[in-house]
């Protein structure tokens, strides 16, 4: 049973640590993304959550890597929690991301009716 359970790790630390570059890259990004945030007086507020996704990727291809040679368990499952954190992490920020979108759109949209409406009134003076 426990060979079994081996194996079936081994198979999932092979798919991520496979991945392992590109969970590096995209970690990187997302740390030099919060810095280049950071530089404007509005992004130093939020600066801080790509970079701490990023550095959250650098800790899960540390872990795979980490399991590959080690073989603990407990290395794939530290770097199984990570990336839950931070996918749950991504989610937050896209529904964010969606609602601010969408309360903009609606200020953007009664702001020109209402200014429409302002000068159009205006026209007949």
């Amino acid at each position: 049973m426990e060979e079994e359970l081996n194996k079936i790790l081994d198979k999932i630390a092979f798919h991520i640590h496979g991945a392992s570059g590109w969970i590096k890259l995209l970690g990187i990004l997302s740390i030099i993304g919060g810095i280049t945030t950071a530089l404007s007086v509005v992004g130093i507020v939020v600066a801080w959550i790509p970079i701490w996704m990023g550095v959250i990727l650098l800790q899960v291809a540390s872990k795979t890597e980490e399991y590959k040679i080690t073989k603990e368990p407990e290395a794939l499952e530290e770097a199984m929690s990570k990336l839950k954190t931070y996918f749950v992490l991504q989610g937050v920020v896209a529904l964010v991301g969606i609602i601010a979108t969408v309360i903009g759109l609606i200020i953007a949209l009664t702001s020109g009716l209402y200014l429409s409406n302002f000068f159009g009134g205006m026209s007949h003076y």
